[in-house]
């Protein structure tokens, strides 16, 4: 069986879920002759028994009304072929996918894609379908994929458990939350929490989670938004453990989060109406504001797993395209988002991640998502090799930056500390990408609320990624896991003298920014101090000394890390270095750059310097 068992190609383009292991099918794809061998097919995932998830194609109306989809214009499911199918279901259940309203939903895409200059799917078109008893979910699948109407057609996963990491070490004195202390070793938390803003205030973060113990000691004013949970496993420890690492009350006993003072939010990702990362997301992004931060510590079944227990093969939920989506909807949103890269011990800049999967390759630089992919590195007990990729932790060019993947001191399991009973339970050894995002989250949050501080708004996703990214601690090893980040380095950065203003990024001498759609790049330094010559002399043609490597990394700073290429125009339009808005990025070797150029129609956004 398939997971996406079917992807329509819809107007010349393809139309498109530690750790808690979110199941995807995942199916063989057919070797091109002469080709090199690929992987074995994998075996079939575990997945909900009679329930398919569909995607209408974006542009409709489809809305769900006396519990059967319709098309508000009346144009859509209509023909005979629709009203069949329609019909054969009709003991069974249709649900939206998301509980966020539809007013918000759609309000949350127009700003969106405001905000991007991008299309984004439209999630109201997104429906979960319980089948009737004695139909056979691949027949009506087939069915189903037949329709104009539909874009795709989805297995939904089954809530797998957590996956479970070794006790890699136990610290034997001193200070136990060692991922506190200052860099190399740790984030350099105890800093960030002398400054105002550093422990987060101002900053809501959204944890999705299966559970947590409410009476937990270190918990007190945690928010359920949505749905109740409904934990398919009874256990309240993951959801203690990550809580207590970014949010653990600054009380003098216990741990100490590292953003004690933010807000703490939770959404289920199971509730009595099923397993839904997406419907989770959309939840959080729903019930914070712009600079807030959602951590998913989920992931999910991948192409190479085998189903066993210890998620060999998870890869991030961002593969299950429903929850792509919901991420993309939620950073277009200006959320935070942090992504655990999962426990899989995958490379994930493998062909095996580019092929299959209903044409949606998430872990492409032009694909990227927007959310922060976190990998698990090695802590300082293991000397030379700290910052270095575990063995199990997902690795490859898409990560932005690590945290600790061992022996974290944090709330729950009560493996450190039991004698107050399971409210005050407390463990050593807290480990994978479950424990290195909330350690993320909580830098986050500290950079967040120290930016809001000092400047009285908030980074967006794009600049608070590459501050972590150009302050951190780099990782060690041959495996990409990212950084990790330096909260004094970070920090610091935000208060330098002469400091950039929002959204500008210091490099060669300028204050660089990208600008909006239709802006030359005098448009873009107006209110910026005005433009500076500093933009021609890195990245303009050769003759004014600019060159591809120095636009490359100008874009990479501003939060756009895919390759650039090298282009020349007969138009006479001086574009310098810019980004199109298909995504694409481009510096021009010639004509030479031009401060005063903009294409007709505001097809590109130019990289300009700026006095300030």
């Amino acid at each position: 069986m398939l997971s996406v068992l079917n992807v329509r190609r819809v107007s010349g383009r393809i139309a498109a879920l530690g750790l808690t292991c979110l199941p995807l099918l995942a199916g063989a794809v057919a070797e091109p002759a002469g080709s090199a061998p690929m992987d074995p097919p994998a075996v079939a995932r575990p997945v909900v028994p009679g329930l398919l998830e569909i995607k209408f194609v974006d542009g409709q109306e489809i809305r769900l009304r006396n519990g059967r989809p319709v098309d508000l214009r009346g144009r859509a499911l209509t023909s005979t072929a629709s009203r069949r199918v329609l019909e054969r279901v009709a003991r069974g259940a249709w649900l939206r996918s998301h509980d966020v309203s539809e007013e918000k939903l759609e309000a949350m895409r127009f700003q969106g894609q405001r905000a991007t200059g991008g299309e984004l799917a439209d999630l109201n078109l997104y429906f979960r379908l319980r089948l009737p008893p004695g139909l056979d979910a691949e027949d009506l699948a087939g069915q189903l994929r037949a329709l104009p109407e539909v874009e795709a057609v989805h297995h939904v996963p089954a809530p797998p458990p957590s996956p479970v990491v070794p006790d890699f070490y136990t610290p034997g004195s001193g200070s136990y939350q060692r991922y506190q202390d200052p860099a190399p070793g740790g984030i350099d938390g105890r800093y960030a929490a002398t400054l105002p803003g550093g422990q987060g205030s101002t900053v809501r973060i959204c944890d999705v989670e299966y559970s947590f113990n409410r009476n937990h000691v270190e918990l007190a004013g945690v928010t359920v938004v949505g749905a109740a949970p409904v934990d398919p496993f009874s256990d309240t420890n993951h959801g203690t453990a990550v809580l207590g690492i970014y949010g653990g009350a600054a009380n003098g006993q216990g741990v100490t989060g590292i953003a004690p003072m933010a807000q703490k939010l939770f959404a289920a990702a199971q509730t009595a109406s099923g397993y839904n990362v997406g419907a989770a997301i959309t939840t959080c992004a729903a019930n914070i504001g712009a600079g807030d931060v959602i951590l998913i510590e989920q992931q999910t079944w991948g192409p190479r797993s085998t189903g066993s227990s210890d998620c060999f093969g998870c890869v991030p939920v961002e593969w299950y395209k429903p929850s792509y989506d919901a991420i993309k909807l939620a950073v277009a949103a200006n959320k935070i988002v942090v992504e655990t890269a999962g426990n899989g011990s995958q490379l994930l800049d493998d062909a095996i991640y580019a092929t299959g999967n209903g044409g949606h390759y998430p872990f492409l630089a032009q694909n990227d998502s927007g959310a922060l992919l976190v990998g698990a590195g090695m802590s300082p007990a293991y000397g030379a090799s700290a910052r270095s990729a575990h063995d199990y932790s997902n690795h490859g060019s898409t990560l932005d930056v690590q945290g600790w993947g061992d022996s974290v001191v944090t709330s729950g399991y009560g493996n450190l500390f039991s004698a107050d009973g399971m409210n005050g339970w407390y463990t050593h050894s807290f480990a994978g990408t479950s424990s290195a995002g909330p350690i993320v989250t909580g830098a986050a949050a500290s950079l967040q609320g120290r930016h809001k501080s000092l400047r009285g708004y908030s980074l967006t996703p794009a600049q608070l990624k590459t501050v972590l990214r150009n302050t951190g601690t780099p990782y060690t090893g041959t495996k990409n896991i990212g950084p990790l980040p330096n909260l004094r380095g970070a920090l610091n950065s935000l208060s330098s003298p002469g400091g950039c203003t929002a959204g500008g990024v210091s490099l060669g001498g300028g204050c660089w920014y990208l600008g909006a759609y239709d802006q030359s790049c005098l448009d873009v330094c107006a209110n910026r101090g005005g433009y500076s010559t500093v933009t021609a002399s890195y990245v303009g043609a050769p003759s004014q000394g600019g060159s591809l490597t120095r636009c490359q990394q100008v874009l990479a700073s501003l939060g756009y890390a895919a390759t650039v290429s090298e282009g020349t125009r007969t138009d006479s339009l001086g574009l310098g270095c810019h980004r199109w808005n298909n995504g694409s990025l481009w510096w021009q070797s010639s004509p030479a750059f031009d401060p005063a150029s903009k294409t007709t129609g505001g097809g590109a956004q130019l990289a300009c310097a700026c006095v300030n």
